[in-house]
């Protein structure tokens, strides 16, 4: 689940050649903290990010208590990442950063039973 967040990123890294980064990052850094209605889009928007990933990690056996903290590294690793990548115009920062983000998921994480299908 969280190999194809990072893929999704590094698809676009790789296709602007490290020139296109994450939009609602860019308005993050580029608006002024005292336009409430624009602060608190990125803000929702930044969260509901989070809350899906860390939904997601759950779906996958990650435990409750490591879901949300590993959803905001990675969110906040990507994020830096973007802007790294497009300093360097290349998906090199993102690789390595994708990399130490997998090392936070727990080795031996449970899996879900297959669900609609029965074998028999």
């Amino acid at each position: 689940m969280l190999r194809r967040f990072i893929d999704m990123w590094r698809k676009v890294v790789l296709t602007s050649r490290g020139t296109q980064g994450c939009v609602v990052a860019g308005v993050a850094i580029d608006t002024d903290a005292s336009a409430t209605g624009e602060i608190d889009l990125v803000r929702q928007t930044f969260r509901s990010w989070t809350a899906v990933l860390a939904e997601q990690l759950g779906a996958v056996g990650v435990p409750a208590d490591r879901a949300a903290p590993i959803a905001l590294a990675t969110l906040a690793g990507m994020e830096g990442a973007l802007i790294l990548c497009r300093a360097e115009g290349n998906a090199k920062p993102l690789d390595i950063v994708a990399e130490e983000l997998m090392r936070l998921l727990p080795a031996e994480a449970p899996r879900p039973a297959a669900s609609g299908k029965r074998r028999g």
